[in-house]
């Protein structure tokens, strides 16, 4: 840096990272590599004038799997965070489901990953702490974002659109199985579909209180209104013809 002339602003500047990053390099603390070739790109400084004998960086891998979407931590560094998820009641009930989504970077298998709490009443019990949780995949194809969890052969998938430039939401579809009971004794499951909407949160809540807020909301909720347009407007662009009929309409 010196040879050259830089400071450590300019260099992060110039990198397109932020000054953080330069002074956990310049610490010797670890960054993804994406973002260490960023830095000695600007340097023009050779790789291999820094790997060991081994020839690798021995920093965190910073790209998920092929099958997973071969995404960099850079490509999606803006999606990690807290978002509190919004969707229908899959019985068609007027009330909306908020619960809590948690996306954070997997070092150690360099993939996002996601955990959604719940709070839901099992059947003759009092109500429940539940979690889905596994890697999300991204299609650079079609700017798609995929949470899938599958437990003992059963799936629910959620289906995003990536956030447009300024924003910070998802919208977007959850497919899941319902359970519908008609009668007394007899229960059937069915295919459960509802919009999708996760607004991101720009102050940090602890894991206790963001649970404590998860649950059914009605009408006299101060998101009700704001939440219930957001959702009509994926049900008429996303899930129109699975919703069409809906309320008689």
């Amino acid at each position: 840096m010196a040879k050259g002339h830089w400071t450590r602003r300019k260099l992060a500047d110039d990198a397109i990272v932020s000054d953080g990053v330069i002074g956990k390099i310049l610490s010797g603390k670890p960054v993804h590599n994406a973002t260490l070739m960023k830095v000695l790109d600007t340097l023009q400084v050779d790789i291999e004038s820094i790997v060991g004998d081994s020839g690798v960086i021995t920093h965190a891998p910073d790209r998920s799997p092929d099958h997973l979407g071969a995404y960099e931590f850079s490509e999606v560094e803006h999606l990690v965070g807290s978002y509190f998820g919004y969707r229908r009641r899959y019985d068609r009930g007027h009330g909306i489901y908020r619960s809590f989504f948690s996306i954070t970077w997997d070092d150690k298998d360099a993939h996002l990953t996601f955990i959604e709490t719940q709070i839901v009443r099992r059947r003759g019990a009092n109500k429940v702490t539940a979690t889905h949780s596994g890697p999300v995949s991204i299609s650079r194809q079609h700017r798609t974002v995929h949470l899938i969890t599958q437990t003992h052969g059963s799936v629910r998938l959620i289906t995003l659109v990536q956030p447009a430039m300024g924003d910070t939401d998802f919208r977007g579809v959850v497919l899941t199985q319902h359970e519908v009971m008609p009668q007394p004794g007899l229960s059937y499951f069915v295919p459960g579909i509802s919009p999708l909407y996760l607004r991101k949160l720009s102050t940090p809540l602890t894991h206790v209180d963001a649970v404590s807020r998860c649950g059914t909301i009605n009408a006299a909720d101060t998101e009700y209104e704001s939440v219930d347009e957001e959702l009509c407007l994926i049900e008429r662009g996303y899930v129109s013809l699975a919703f069409h009929g809906r309320d008689g309409n």
